[in-house]
């Protein structure tokens, strides 16, 4: 509805804007299809887990369909559980979503696995950790990842100066801004209506 009738919008998706996140996408494209990828989250689906599924459709493309735990009794009277699910991605890749709710500490994780290394995302993407596959570190004929050099590249989420930057220049020429964009958000919105379904369903939800 904004882009018909000429309304610039974006959404708040602020690590989409970020020169280490979007380094990251790049990295992950010219690397292929991981294996697999596992996530940790916590402080609700809407909440925190909004920024999850807008990163993995960031990284890796649209997610084809969801398949989410039943909700535990606990998290049953939350007005927004952090639910457990396993999203299937259009390319055919796997990530595992695991929500964790009364954590006493902000839980935003993603691990990369490919056949040569991992690629880990910690607090919310203020560090990004590289570890390699190595052999012979432990036992001959063996490799294993090498957690005693990994490459780490740490620095706070700075995706607001780049976002405020686009939004003035959509300003000024009229144009529409190309990071999150309306449609990109409403395209995380649908997965998480899905992984919510799926929960209280128990049936596979695809979009």
């Amino acid at each position: 509805m904004a882009r018909a009738a000429g309304i610039p919008l974006v959404v708040n998706y602020f690590r989409r804007w970020d020169s280490k996140i979007r380094q990251l996408a790049q990295e992950f494209e010219g690397l292929g299809r991981p294996l697999r990828v596992e996530a940790v989250y916590g402080k609700g689906t809407r909440n925190y887990g909004s920024h999850l599924v807008n990163l993995l459709s960031f990284f890796f493309g649209p997610i084809h369909h969801v398949q989410s735990e039943s909700l535990e009794i606990e998290q049953r009277n939350l007005p927004d559980p952090s639910i457990s699910a396993v999203l299937q991605l259009e390319t055919g890749l796997r990530a595992s979503i695991i929500g964790i709710d009364h954590a006493g500490y902000d839980l935003l994780e993603i691990d990369v696995y490919y056949a040569d290394r991992k690629i880990t995302l910690q607090a919310g993407g203020i560090s990004v950790a590289t570890t390699m596959a190595t052999g012979g570190i432990y036992f001959p004929g063996y490799a294993h990842l090498d957690f005693s050099n990994p490459t780490i590249e740490h620095s706070k989420v700075h995706g607001l100066l780049a976002a405020y930057q686009e939004i003035g220049q959509a300003l000024e020429t009229g144009s529409h801004p190309v990071t999150n964009t309306g449609e990109s958000a409403l395209e995380t919105s649908r997965v998480l209506d899905a992984i919510i379904a799926s929960a209280e369903s128990g049936k596979r939800i695809s979009l």
